[in-house]
């Protein structure tokens, strides 16, 4: 019964271990960190008001 679930729970994430799926991940959160550097860099440059929010 304990192997059944095992190897239910590695078919479940086996998607973790893919190559395609990490580059994508991984692509997908330096697309966002740089998207959150150019806006904070915006909100120092050019002073668009966005400090209301974060506080």
């Amino acid at each position: 019964m304990a192997k059944a679930r095992q190897s239910i729970l590695k078919q479940d994430f086996a998607i973790f271990g893919d190559v395609g799926f990490l580059i994508t991940l991984v692509l997908i959160l330096l697309l966002f960190a740089a998207a959150t550097g150019i806006l904070i860099w915006t909100s120092e440059k050019y002073s668009i008001p966005i400090s209301p929010y974060w506080q």
